[in-house]
């Protein structure tokens, strides 16, 4: 395993690569949101919310050291 996400724009098909290294355990659950260029991956342990275009994390979460994230839901903003 390469603990790399990798993100197609399928109108032009340039391939983009984002390294999740950062990430202790294998990806249960991913979020894409086009709207917001955000990914958001989720492991037993961690979220964490990358840029889209730049692959840096923009925001990470942690369970305490006995703990584990169970599941997690996006909700659209409301506009």
């Amino acid at each position: 395993m390469d603990k790399t996400t990798k993100v197609w724009n399928l109108e032009n098909a340039k391939e983009k690569s984002i390294s999740i290294s950062q990430l202790d355990k294998a990806i249960e659950v991913m979020h894409i949101s086009t709207d917001t260029q955000i990914i958001m991956a989720q492991t037993r342990t961690q979220l964490c919310l990358f840029d889209m275009k730049t692959g840096l994390i923009r925001g990470q979460l942690t369970a305490s050291p006995h703990g584990s994230i169970y599941q997690c839901k996006i909700r659209e903003r409301i506009k």
